[in-house]
This record gives C-alpha cells, structure tokens and sequence, in this order.
C-alpha cells in the first residue's frame, strides 16, 4: 500500500486506518510487515466483517485514509537473545522485527495456526538467517509439526532473554504468566492485546 509519502515508523507499530461504508466511519488498526521507499506492506485477514467488506470491494489505488502511525510495541536495542511468539496475521509486527535484525545470533519464533494450509509467508520465514522456526498446528497432527498449541512450560533459555508476543488477548495472559513463573522478566507485546 503506498501511503503516499515517506513516513517513518519504528519495527513493531501500527497503522491506524479509517474506513467509510456509507453507513458510517470505522477505525482498524493493523501493524506493519515492512516498508520499501513509502511503500507499506501489511498482513489482513478478509472475512464477513464490515471493514473487511470494504478492503474487498477496494480497486488498486482506491484512495485509503489513516491517522497516524503508532505502537509501543517496539524492539528492544540490546544484545539480548530473542524469542518471537506469534499467531495468524498477529505475525505482522514480529515479521517486521525479525527483518529488521542482523541476525548473527539465533533468534526463535514459535507460530501458531490451525492447518497447514492457514500457513503463510513460510518462505519469506524460511530464507531469514539464523532464525529457528517452530510451527504448531492445533487441529492437524503431521510430520515435521508441532501439534496443538504453544507450550513453554520447559523452556531453557537465558535470564536476560526477550519475549516478543503477538496473539490473542487471552492466550497473551496466559503466555506471559507461564514465563513470569519461570523468573522471565523481558516480556513485551502491544498494550491493546493487554
């Protein structure tokens, strides 16, 4: 999507979008995958809502309104081992960091969806050095699949390590007190999801 100018954004924030159905204004919010000149890429799931209804009606270069560029949901400047925690289009923000990093350590995504076919950009993912890539599926048990959902009830990892999640509000809650019982301390993730 070209926003038409060349806006600067930190890896990990948000487009706020405003919608008009005729019927009345919406506002959505959806994160960055990754920015080329002022060109911005963004992950959306279509289904029967009313703003998607609007996404699916669009024609290229349709005219889209936004607001502003926000999140505090923001990589960390630090040396710290990083692990990635993501599920369905939640994948945006963290694609973007994962991207944006050099990537000499190993860094560590663990993601989430139903089937094997919900998976996308798992070639994108594949061709980022250094990152080791644990796919969980919850309703499909295959070969070369974790199944079921995430589980970090036996993690090993550094003290200092940290957390970037991105998923469901309550899946979110939980994550973070599983790792807080494990003396985790690093855990971040965008304060709407809180």
């Amino acid at each position: 999507m070209d926003l038409g100018e060349d806006l600067d954004y930190e890896n990990g924030q948000f487009v706020n979008f405003v919608f008009n159905d005729e019927k009345w204004i919406i506002q959505r919010t959806y994160s960055i995958v990754s920015k080329e000149n002022n060109i911005f890429t963004f992950l959306i799931k279509l289904g029967d809502w009313r703003w998607s209804l609007v996404l699916k009606n669009s024609r290229v270069w349709d005219n889209l309104w936004f607001t502003h560029i926000s999140g505090d949901f923001l990589l960390k400047k630090s040396k710290n081992q990083k692990i990635f925690i993501a599920s369905w289009t939640w994948l945006a923000p963290i694609f973007n960091m994962i991207n944006s990093l050099n990537n000499e350590e190993k860094i560590t995504l663990y993601f989430w969806v139903r089937t094997k076919k919900d998976l996308f950009y798992i070639d994108k993912l594949k061709n980022i050095k250094n990152l080791e890539f644990k796919v969980y599926l919850s309703r499909e048990e295959l070969e070369g699949y974790n199944f079921w959902r995430i589980n970090l009830d036996n993690i090993k990892y550094s003290e200092n390590t940290e957390f970037y999640i991105c998923w469901n509000p309550s899946l979110l809650k939980d994550t973070k007190e599983v790792l807080i019982k494990q003396w985790y301390n690093n855990i971040y993730f965008e304060d709407y999801l809180n």
